[in-house]
């Protein structure tokens, strides 16, 4: 069963401006926060569509739609979902559409010029419970109430849509910007509902409040994500983005010699150096910060400059890793390095005994 939640559509005006970048031919496209791309216009949209609602809270509903997922499930189910995942035409279809700047697979693109090749397999080149376990090591953060239900967002393609964030930083920044956002319209909302009289309006907005004012931060490993943003989705459920940090989406353009100013949505960014960082290593890290690959490798070789910096993309890497018929050997020796602060982070949500993230259930924003 899946358990809707509808809060005053006054006070998530903002968050959509925010997250949601118009879409096109079914794909969306993720634009920094801070790109004035697209949002001041979709902000004054929404504004204006709520102040024609007048504010009005909607009532909770429930739906009855397929479960989405067992709340409980445990890590090894994981895992064979993310199989699942991995094998059908999810990951696939979603590599099909990343610009082509951003579909680099390391050492995938040379295997060509391998002397020594590899025959061909007809399982992936990665073992999926391997795969897992090394998604499983990162942390993603996502915004959610004080029981652990998530808060989404109603797109203007009518899709709802659930994001978990690769830094917490970024989840803390979005949350900050909601409730200010929050505040500002139901102060607005306020103000008009004065002006006009409107004394039913008022008595609503005294006992809706903000809605984000008891939000919190909850942790969920990236092999939970990957599954639920890889899923087949049907009518009606959540979808599931990873929203990379606005600092390392603007690092991903930079690379891009194309000129594009977006990512597509859900895409995540990689960073590495071909041959890897250590040379008495047969890992090759795959970085989710340029600042941090940068920063590796001048520890590792001191007073040497870095090769080129490479980019690459967390669903097509994945997909590449598990895909039968792959050649490449390196794909085994690719690692996802924990962005900084993150483990820490997560243990703190850990021990500070929050409720765990909810599946079957939403908060839906407009």
């Amino acid at each position: 069963m899946n358990r809707t939640f509808f809060h005053p559509i006054l006070l998530c005006v903002s968050l959509v401006a925010i997250f949601l970048p118009p879409r096109s031919n079914g794909v969306g496209a993720f634009s920094p926060p801070s790109s004035p791309s697209g949002t001041a216009r979709r902000g004054r949209g929404v504004a204006a569509a709520s102040r024609r609602r007048m504010f009005r809270p909607e009532a909770a509903e429930t739906t009855d739609t397929t479960r989405e997922c067992s709340e409980n499930g445990s890590s090894s189910r994981r895992r064979e979902m993310i199989l699942d995942a991995c094998t059908l035409s999810g990951i696939a279809a979603g590599a099909a559409v990343i610009p082509s700047a951003f579909v680099f697979i390391p050492s995938v693109a040379h295997a060509a010029e391998k002397t020594k090749a590899t025959a061909v397999k007809k399982t992936g080149m990665v073992d999926t419970q391997v795969v897992g376990e090394r998604l499983h090591s990162v942390p993603l953060f996502s915004l959610t109430d004080e029981t652990g239900v998530p808060f989404t967002v109603f797109g203007e393609d009518a899709i709802i849509t659930a994001y978990f964030f690769t830094t917490y930083d970024e989840a803390a920044r979005i949350l900050k910007v909601a409730k200010d956002s929050g505040d500002k319209a139901r102060k607005e909302a306020i103000q008009v509902a004065t002006k006009r009289k409107d004394k039913k309006t008022l008595e609503e907005l005294e006992a809706s409040g903000n809605p984000w004012a008891k939000a919190q931060i909850r942790t969920v490993p990236l092999d939970f994500a990957v599954t639920l943003s890889t899923r087949q989705r049907k009518g009606g459920q959540t979808s599931y983005l990873i929203s990379p940090d606005q600092r390392d989406t603007q690092d991903a353009l930079a690379l891009d010699t194309s000129g594009r100013k977006e990512l597509p949505e859900g895409r995540v960014p990689l960073f590495y150096f071909e041959g890897g960082i250590d040379k008495s290593s047969a890992e090759r890290p795959l970085f989710f910060r340029k600042s941090e690959l940068l920063e590796r490798w001048n520890v590792v070789n001191p007073g040497v400059s870095p090769p080129e910096l490479k980019l690459t993309e967390l669903f097509s890497t994945v997909s590449e890793m598990v895909r039968p018929g792959t050649v490449d050997e390196e794909l085994r020796d690719l690692v996802f390095v924990v962005p900084k602060g993150s483990a820490k982070r997560a243990e703190e949500i850990g021990r500070s005994g929050r409720s765990e993230f909810k599946l079957g259930q939403r908060i839906v924003v407009f």
